[in-house]
C-alpha cells in the first residue's frame, strides 16, 4: 500500500516550486492538503477495500479531523494577514510581508506533518475481517451503555483521587464515547430505554459543556453522533450535520468569547450566570458585531498558525532547537503524580518554553500551550516533524487494529476502545500531554481486555 503513496510525496515535492512568492507558496501548500486528504480517501491506496464504510477507523475520521483542524483551518489567517475581512478586502489596510513569509513556512510544515502521519496511518494499517477474541454480550448498545456507566463512576473517582488527573481525563472519554455509542445504536434498533437513558446522557453533557467555554466540548459529541448514525441515515446526516456546523460557526464564537471572559477572565462568574449573560449578548449583538466576533474565531481560535509563526521566528535564528529536552519532558509527565509527588506541574512544565521564547508574557494568565506540529519542529525541525508524525500514523493505525482485535471487531474496538482512548489524536497537544495519554490509553485497552477475559465478556474467537 505505501507504493501507492507515491501521488502524495509528489505533491508535496511541487509545493516547493513556488517557494520563491510567499504568497503562492502557501496556497500551494494549503492546496497540497486538499490533495493529500482527498486522495487518501478516494484513491487507490487500499485496494479491495471500502475504507469510507468504516469512517471511525483512523485513516478516515482521525485524519480528515486532524487534516483540517492543522492545515486547512489556516486559510483564514491567512486571507486576514493579506487585508480580507472574510472575501472582501478591508478599506484600510497593512500588509505584513514578514509575516505571510512565516505564515507560508508554517504551512508548508503542517502539510510536511500531515503527509507523514498520512504515511504513518497507511504503513500502521491493517484491515481486520476477523477479531482474535469476539464479544459474548450481543446487546452492544446496552454493552455501551453500562460502559458509560461504569467509566462514569471511574473517572469520578479518579478525578477525586490525587496523583490520578491522567486516568480520570481518559475514562471520562471512554464514558463520553460509550454514551454516544450506545444512543446510536439504540436509535435504529428502536429500543426505547437505551434511548431515553442515552438521550439523557448526552443532553447532560452537552450542557455542561455549554457552560464550561470549551468549543469542543460542545461539538466532539455531536461530531461522534453524526459519524455513528451514517452509516442507517446518510442524507439525514448529511443535511442537518450541515446545517448544525453553519449554525456552530455562527453562534458559538460570540457566545463563547462572553463566557470566556465572564467566567475564565474576570473569575467572578459562575458557568450558568455567564451562560446566561453570553445569551442575552448574544441576543442583543448586532450583525456587524457577530460577524467580527466570527472573523476573529476563524483567524485566530480556530486554527494555530498564528502561535506557529511565533515560534518559528524564534526558533533556531534566536534559540537553539530543543533537540530531546522536550521528548524527555514528555517521558517524565507519563508518570503518575501518585508515584512521583515531586513530578513537575506539567502545564507550567510547558509554559515555561512559550515563555522563553516571548510567545506570551511571563504574567499572561492565557495558556498557549504549543501543539503537536511545534514541539516537533521545536524538536529539531523539519527532521522532528517527519519522526513525530511517521510515529504518531504508525501508533493510531497499530492501536486500532490492536483494538478491534482484542475487542470483538470494528464497533465495540475501534468505534469505542480505540476512540475513547486516543481521541487526543484528532486535534493532537502538546508532546507532554500527547505521549502520556497515548501510553497509558495503551496500558488502560490491554487492562480492560483482561477484565473482559475475566468477566466472560470476552473469549477467544476460535473457542
Amino acid at each position: 500500500m505505501i507504493v501507492r503513496t507515491w501521488p502524495l510525496i509528489l505533491a508535496y515535492m511541487l509545493t516547493f516550486l513556488f517557494e520563491g512568492n510567499d504568497f503562492s507558496y502557501f496556497l500551494a501548500s494549503w492546496i497540497c492538503s486538499l490533495f493529500i486528504l482527498f486522495f487518501t480517501l478516494f484513491g487507490n491506496i487500499f485496494p479491495n477495500e471500502r475504507i469510507l464504510d468504516y469512517p471511525m477507523r483512523p485513516v478516515v475520521t482521525t485524519n480528515i479531523i486532524f487534516s483540517f483542524y492543522m492545515s486547512m483551518t489556516s486559510i483564514f489567517y491567512f486571507l486576514d494577514i493579506n487585508g480580507y475581512f472574510y472575501l472582501s478586502q478591508k478599506p484600510i489596510q497593512y500588509i505584513d510581508v514578514e509575516q505571510i513569509r512565516l505564515s507560508a513556512i508554517c504551512q508548508n510544515y503542517y502539510v510536511l506533518a500531515q503527509l507523514f502521519f498520512t504515511l504513518g496511518l497507511v504503513l500502521g494499517h491493517q484491515k481486520v475481517d476477523f477479531p482474535k477474541f469476539k464479544l459474548v454480550f450481543d446487546n452492544i448498545p446496552v454493552l455501551s451503555f453500562r460502559v458509560c456507566l461504569v467509566f462514569s463512576v471511574l473517572g469520578f473517582l479518579a478525578a477525586l483521587l490525587p496523583g490520578l488527573s491522567q486516568f480520570a481525563v481518559l475514562f471520562g472519554q471512554l464514558s463520553l464515547v460509550a454514551s454516544v455509542l450506545s444512543l446510536a445504536l439504540a436509535i435504529p434498533e428502536k429500543n426505547k430505554y437505551i434511548t431515553a437513558f442515552s438521550l439523557t446522557l448526552f443532553l447532560a453533557n452537552e450542557a455542561k459543556a455549554v457552560v464550561s467555554g470549551w468549543k469542543e466540548a460542545i461539538l466532539v459529541p455531536f461530531i461522534l453522533l453524526g459519524i455513528f448514525l451514517f452509516p442507517y441515515y446518510k442524507k439525514t446526516i448529511l443535511i442537518f450535520g450541515s446545517i448544525f456546523i453553519l449554525l456552530f460557526l455562527y453562534f458559538i464564537p460570540t457566545y463563547n468569547q462572553t463566557v470566556r471572559n465572564l467566567s475564565w477572565g474576570e473569575g467572578n462568574s459562575d458557568g450558568e450566570t455567564a451562560s446566561k449573560a453570553a445569551l442575552e449578548g448574544f441576543q442583543n449583538a448586532s450583525e456587524d458585531e457577530i460577524s467580527s466576533t466570527n472573523w476573529d474565531f476563524l483567524t485566530g481560535r480556530l486554527s494555530e498558525i498564528a502561535l506557529f509563526t511565533k515560534y518559528v521566528s524564534e526558533v533556531p535564528e534566536k534559540h537553539d532547537f530543543y533537540e530531546f529536552k522536550i521528548i524527555e519532558q514528555a517521558f517524565i509527565s507519563i508518570i503518575p503524580r501518585i508515584f512521583y509527588p515531586e513530578k513537575p506541574i506539567t502545564e507550567t512544565l510547558v509554559m515555561q518554553r512559550t515563555i522563553e521564547l516571548n510567545v506570551i508574557s511571563e504574567y499572561s494568565v492565557v495558556s498557549a500551550k504549543p501543539q503537536v506540529v511545534v514541539d516537533a519542529y521545536l524538536t529539531y525541525g523539519g527532521i522532528g516533524v517527519i519522526f513525530t508524525f511517521l510515529f504518531l500514523g504508525i501508533i493510531g493505525s497499530k492501536a486500532c487494529a490492536i483494538a478491534e482485535n482484542l475487542f470483538g471487531g470494528y464497533l465495540f474496538g475501534c468505534c469505542l476502545m480505540y476512540t475513547g482512548l486516543f481521541l487526543i489524536l484528532w486535534r493532537g497537544n502538546c508532546f507532554e500531554f500527547l505521549f502520556n495519554s497515548i501510553f497509558w490509553g495503551i496500558i488502560i485497552m490491554y487492562m480492560l481486555f483482561n477484565v473482559g477475559l475475566y468477566l466472560g465478556i470476552l473469549k477467544d474467537a476460535k473457542k
